[in-house]
């Protein structure tokens, strides 16, 4: 009988610890089925703000530019990355790692909660109701960085909570590499991905590339030459 007594406590501390928690706005940690669309993905590492913008911010208000860069995830990272974690800096890597522990991969520090709750964030990861849009599908899911940072960070796994671990490999080497990451590109391309880029198309074949123009002097036409008719046949 004790043990059902305390039990039955239990259970009821439990309800209303949740029932608490979803009242305070707070998304409850417990999304076991993470996306795989972004899992070791790195996010890029720019200026979506623009270099100009982020760098007059930082040459007219150094402080609070810096404070922003140390204390602001959606800042930082999203924002003017590029310019928190200049590559011309020595401390820029150890800056960025700061941040990252900090704010996404602690789950005792980081605040990792899904802003549009985790009903809508559910929704969009696993593009539900008006997510199955065509116009949608390719824009929507967990994959769609900035915003699933922002709007869905625990959902999506962005960053660490209680019961789950940031999905994302946040690899300052890989987020600021020009090649891997520039301002239309939401993740570090992959290995295959850059061998795909820089692989140069092969060209088909074209009979009339081996031919040799040449136009006589003082005339109007052009006559060819060096050419083997046998290679038409």
């Amino acid at each position: 009988m004790l043990f059902s007594v305390r039990f039955f406590i239990v259970c009821t501390t439990s309800v209303s610890l949740l029932s608490a928690v979803a009242q305070a706005g707070y998304t409850p940690n417990f999304n076991f089925n993470q996306p795989h669309d972004i899992s070791g993905r790195t996010p890029c590492c720019v200026d979506r703000l623009t270099t100009l913008t982020c760098g007059r911010m930082r040459l007219n208000t150094p402080a609070k530019f810096a404070k922003r860069c140390a204390n602001d995830p959606d800042f930082a990272l999203i924002q003017c990355c590029s310019s928190c974690f200049d590559r011309r800096s020595s401390l820029s890597s150890e800056k960025y790692n700061l941040v990252v522990r900090r704010h996404l991969e602690d789950p005792m520090k980081a605040t990792c909660i899904d802003r549009r709750g985790g009903d809508w964030c559910q929704k969009m990861a696993n593009r539900e109701n008006y997510w199955q849009d065509a116009s949608f599908s390719t824009i929507g899911g967990c994959g769609a960085f900035p915003s699933a940072f922002r709007e869905c960070r625990n959902t999506c796994g962005y960053c660490s909570a209680t019961m789950q671990m940031t999905v994302v490999k946040y690899d300052y080497r890989l987020a600021t590499s020009t090649p891997r990451c520039d301002i239309k590109t939401y993740f570090a391309r992959t290995d295959v991905e850059m061998k795909k880029r820089y692989n140069p198309a092969k060209k088909e074949f074209d009979p009339l590339a081996r031919l040799i123009w040449k136009r006589p002097k003082d005339t109007d036409y052009f006559v060819v030459e060096d050419h083997n008719y046998e290679d038409f046949m």
